[in-house]
């Protein structure tokens, strides 16, 4: 819509109003300048009085500050930066940006000396590099050098970057530039966009480090799904706000992310060494007294705070062990597996050292594998779950383990020989979408509907969850919206602070709803060279609902795009681009229109959207599962409502737009009223049944338990967490392996069994009683044991835990998966591998039977090579749920015959001959007896698993996987619980130091 001209005085106005506030609070600090001008070039005042405030401890003249942009000799300079700075940025008030331009090439650099730790000021128009201060030394005698009072008030003053007059100093020739670059505005995170070709990471000693491969990403990446493990190179999170309240606003903020994201982006480049203060140091290149204020007071608090909570410096080289001052705690670990060795080890790396004490003749608890096979077998943990992000990973790396990603390719096999996969790929397809479609329904329900009551997930119908019929949905659609644009020409700007800031090269120029967006030093900053042609206000910005047209005849002159009131919206008519002047936000629904002018018209629900193309109104009948719907009145466009007349009582809509419509009842009761048996003659063949049997042996596998004891409310509540990405993988060399490494240097006692846990100490101590009757007393306690073994030991605590961490315990599933693995004389497999050459690195078995779908459910391939070079052909399965006790009813051949009968059913006529088995028996093991948890029918998720991981009167603490809603069931949880509880314990005792008197 046009403006009036009333409105544009009266705009204008308010713009010069706020434009002359700063310009006198500017004035007023400027009056009280007392320092010389930091600059002195050409006609320099020397004094900065009424000059320029760079920060607290720097200023300049007036006459410097103007020379630095419009002297002869500086001003092509100048230019030629700004094209590089503009970075996206339409509008900087005119003093701000040459304050970025003076920082950024003009103040001096500052090196601090390695032996006496004084800085040393050198001028340069040269950009400084990290190897330029990594081992700097005063050039005469330390003894003689002398610092001026500024660097010294710097080196006193914590609060030195809170300046509201200076401009924060973007980092140059950064390590974290080209990990962000491609998704950030530079300046958003606090790097010079001018200045970023000579980053390079080197060690204390200025040895480039070599390249490595890349396993990890703990950037958000903008518009992609959230992973575990990352930061938002752009904010704070709330434990960092916490720990860093100073800087937890804008725009002080900066200061923090800038040496965070640096210390990150080394540790993802190199997490092969420890990431020291030095190191960092010479990462933090700016000019001026800024350098000084990083390195005095952020980059040690910071690095140190990214180092206890586990976020970088992890792992398992060898770290520079800085045992910590004063009355360091005396800890205990009871356990020791994997959380209970992380725990140690964080400890130790963090200055504490901590004894663990393990019931068991070995370490590792779950992390056991058998060898006798000629090759690493896992009898419990040997896959990682995602291997980007992932600790094991790095672990595997740090240490030379080596590991195999998995593909995608599981061949599915029935026991008649038949290979669905191969054979039959339409119906396996089939079932896997059904499968899936019927777990989204579920889970977009509960997401939908908190209040929806739980039940077993055998129990779930369709009917509670897709129940809106369409013939209850009608909206009108938007056909168009009058709106119209005006030059920047007949917006003039009312206030100029110099003269050529606002300057129009050509009509065809046009600017937002603010005057200023189009704001420039240089004409052809914003030239259109063809009317077609526009952008919006940030040609940097990642956001998706930025456009730039350059046809228009791409567009329908019906296309809207509705996001963010800052952003660009066009209006293409038959010849040209007419851009929308003022956006409002207003819902679309409100400026709607009676009738279909034309069957290709749009609706949309949502600023937003493009939601639906409806190129024939009779379109939404839904006959097929690939359909979709929804159930919100504003997706949908309607002459009539017979247009949407259910035909077939199939024809069902969900709640929510991201699911496909599911015909089938879940599983396999048949609800009741909704589909007869005739009408799924189609879909239920015997063959369909069992290829959902076997997704649902698999989903068993998965969780530990029969599918009848999941709750289909809270069974996948990790997936409401970002969870590790890329590929699984399988560790080749064996997970104990990395047990092994980690154990090395550790205080444990093995075959130290605990009968009780006694804290009623008034004196905040907890006592540990042996079953050798012995006792010792520590300051804390870490409890690492398994569910299973906490659930069997309520006494093993004295007082009684507290009524609500013993119903966690009690509530939370403590499931149970026993393996099994037969070497064989060949590899009589392969007849299933791919006609592509890729080896299946695992196959299905597809049951017979719903009671056989948890018994041997996949096959794993773990041939290899043995000790003298020869190859070994093993194969690995599993039995659950129901079929778990087979490992205890059945002697281990007696199982490993079982393993082979079912393979020769698989394989009829394949020559089988095994030469030795593996059995596991975790579930008769008294002290683990299980394998991992599961979330039972009626349980609360996350909520149980946060309860478990809370910490009892500052003294005991709790570890394992059952401790870590995020990452349950996985060698990678039970690895973060320990770093999560080495830094609760080292986080209290620095507590305990501050607070003390």
């Amino acid at each position: 819509m046009r403006f009036s001209k009333k409105s544009r005085i009266k705009r204008a106005c308010a713009i010069a109003t706020e434009v002359l506030k700063e310009a006198k609070k500017i004035r007023k600090s400027n009056s009280e300048i007392q320092e010389n001008c930091v600059l002195q070039l050409g006609n320099c005042k020397i004094s900065a009085s009424y000059g320029h405030r760079l920060s607290k401890t720097e200023a300049c003249c007036s006459s410097c500050f103007s020379t630095t942009f419009r002297g002869r000799d500086y001003e092509p300079d100048f230019l030629i930066w700004k094209q590089k700075a503009i970075d996206g940025q339409t509008y900087v008030r005119n003093e701000q940006f040459a304050k970025r331009y003076i920082n950024s090439c003009f103040l001096p650099y500052y090196k601090k000396c390695q032996s006496c730790g004084k800085y040393s000021e050198f001028q340069s128009s040269e950009t400084f590099k990290p190897h330029d201060f990594v081992n700097f030394q005063c050039e005469n005698d330390c003894d003689t050098t002398v610092e001026s009072e500024d660097v010294r008030r710097v080196r006193r003053d914590s609060g030195w970057c809170f300046n509201e007059f200076g401009q924060p100093p973007l980092l140059q020739n950064n390590i974290s530039y080209d990990l962000l670059v491609d998704h950030y505005v530079t300046r958003t995170t606090g790097m010079d966009a001018t200045c970023q070709e000579g980053a390079e990471l080197i060690d204390d000693g200025g040895v480039a480090f070599r390249d490595t491969k890349k396993i990890m990403n703990m950037f958000y990446v903008p518009f992609t799904d959230v992973i575990a493990n990352i930061v938002h190179p752009e904010f704070m999170e709330t434990d960092e706000k916490f720990a860093f309240p100073k800087f937890a606003d804008d725009p002080i903020s900066i200061y923090y992310l800038q040496v965070r994201n640096t210390i990150i982006a080394m540790w993802l480049k190199h997490p092969f060494v420890e990431v020291t203060q030095k190191m960092v140091e010479s990462q933090i290149i700016v000019r001026g007294h800024a350098r000084i204020f990083f390195i005095e007071h952020l980059i040690q608090p910071i690095l140190e705070f990214l180092t206890i909570k586990g976020i970088v410096n992890y792992g398992a080289f060898d770290f520079r062990i800085d045992p910590l001052n004063g009355n360091v705690p005396k800890v205990a670990i009871i356990g020791a597996g994997i959380s209970g060795i992380s725990t140690a080890r964080h400890l130790q790396h963090l200055g504490v050292n901590a004894v663990l004490f393990e019931a068991k003749d070995r370490h590792g608890g779950r992390m056991n594998d058998d060898r006798t096979l000629g090759v690493p077998v896992g009898k419990g943990a040997q896959i990682i779950v995602g291997n980007i992000n992932n600790p094991i990973t790095l672990l595997c790396e740090q240490i030379g383990i080596r590991y195999r990603n998995s593909t995608f390719f599981c061949p599915l096999i029935d026991e008649t020989g038949r290979c669905f996969t191969l054979e039959h790929k339409e119906l396996d397809d089939q079932v896997d979408l059904h499968y899936n479609n019927v777990l989204d329904a579920i889970r977009n329900k509960y997401q939908s509907d908190r209040n929806f009551p739980d039940v077993t997930l055998e129990e779930t119908t369709v009917t509670p969850i897709l129940e809106t019929p369409i013939l209850e949905i009608t909206v009108s659609p938007i056909i168009e919206i009058t709106t119209t644009v005006s030059p920047i020409l007949e917006i003039m700007v009312a206030w100029i602070l110099e003269t050529g800031d606002y300057c129009i090269s050509d009509p065809r120029d046009y600017c937002n709803s603010d005057p200023r967006d189009y704001g420039s030093l240089d004409p052809t900053d914003y030239c259109i060279s063809d009317p077609r042609d526009y952008c919006n206000s940030d040609p940097r910005d990642s956001d998706p609902s930025d456009y730039c047209i350059s046809d228009p005849r791409d567009y329908d002159p019906r296309d809207y795009c509705f996001s963010d009131p800052r952003s660009t919206e066009a209006r293409i008519l038959e010849t040209s681009v007419t851009p929308i002047l003022r956006i409002t936000v207003t819902p679309i629904l409100e400026t709607t229109v009676s009738s279909i002018l034309d069957p290709r018209d749009y609706c949309n629900s949502d600023p937003g959207d493009y939601d639906y193309f409806i190129s024939d109104p009779r379109d939404y009948c839904i006959f097929d599962s690939k359909d979709y719907c929804n159930s919100d009145p504003g997706d949908y466009c309607s002459l009539d409502p017979t247009d949407y007349c259910i035909s077939d009582p199939r024809d069902y809509c969900n709640s929510d737009p991201k699911i496909v419509f599911v015909l089938t009842e879940m599983f396999s009761k048949m609800s009741s009223g909704l589909l007869s048996a005739a009408d799924l003659d189609h879909l239920y063949t015997p063959e369909f049944e069992k290829l959902l049997d076997f997704h649902l042996g698999n989903l068993e596998f998965s969780c530990g338990t029969a599918v009848e004891n999941l709750s289909a409310k809270e069974y996948d509540h990790n997936e409401k967490f970002g969870n590790f990405a890329g590929e699984h993988a399988v560790i080749l060399d064996g997970a104990q392996t990395i047990i092994e490494y980690l154990a090395r240097g550790l205080d444990i006692r093995l075959n130290s069994p605990i009968k009780q846990i006694d804290w009623k100490s008034e004196e905040k101590r907890v006592k540990l009683v042996f079953e050798t009757g012995e006792t010792e007393t520590f300051d804390k306690v870490v409890v690492t044991t398994s569910l299973a073994v906490l659930k069997k030991n309520p006494q093993l605590f004295n007082p009684p835990l507290p009524d609500e961490k013993r119903k966690a315990i009690d509530d939370l599933g403590a499931g149970l998966i026993e393996k099994m693995a037969v070497k064989f004389d060949r590899r009589f497999w392969s007849t299933v591998d791919a006609d592509d050459g890729i080896k299946a690195q695992y196959f299905g078995k597809v049951p017979d039977s719903k009671s056989d779908r948890s018994l041997f459910n996949i096959y794993y391939d773990f041939s290899g090579k043995d000790a003298t070079g020869n190859e070994v052909f093993v194969l690995m399965s599993y039995v659950t749920a129901e079929h778990v006790n087979l490992v205890n009813e059945l002697s281990d051949e007696e199982v490993a015959e079982k393993f082979v009968e079912t393979l020769r059913k698989m394989f009829p006529k394949a020559i089988i001959n095994p030469i030795g088995q593996m059995v596991s028996h975790w579930g008769a093991d008294p002290y683990i007896g299980m394998s991992y948890t599961y979330v039972p029918f009626g349980s609360s998720g996350d909520g149980v698993y946060n309860k478990l991981k809370e910490t009892i009167d500052d003294r005991i603490y709790f570890a394992g996987e059952h401790t870590i809603a995020a990452e349950p069931q996985t060698m990678a949880g039970a690895y973060l619980s320990g770093l999560r509880e080495a830094s609760k314990i080292v986080m209290s005792w620095k507590r305990d130091i501050q607070e003390s008197p």
